[in-house]
């Protein structure tokens, strides 16, 4: 079982991330992220958790501590 990640308002988390990066589509993000687009598509809408793995790949790539990205996830 894989520990995942809620976001309180995924869609602004994924902004948030997009923007960080100056991209301009979720694809961009999915090809910086090395993610299949479906995984950015299901987050945004809520149907899935960010996991543990696409966290630490998101801290890799971002170089942002696990607890900066987790409160950004928590910010409303």
């Amino acid at each position: 079982m894989e520990y995942t990640f809620s976001c309180a308002n995924p869609q602004r988390w994924i902004d948030r991330l997009r923007e960080m990066k100056q991209l301009r589509s979720d694809a961009q993000l999915c090809r910086v992220l090395q993610v299949p687009p479906p995984m950015i598509s299901k987050i945004r809408t809520g149907r899935i958790n960010v996991s543990a793995g696409l966290m630490i790949r998101i801290h890799e790539v971002y170089n942002l501590p696990i607890s900066d990205l987790r409160r950004m996830m928590s910010e409303h």
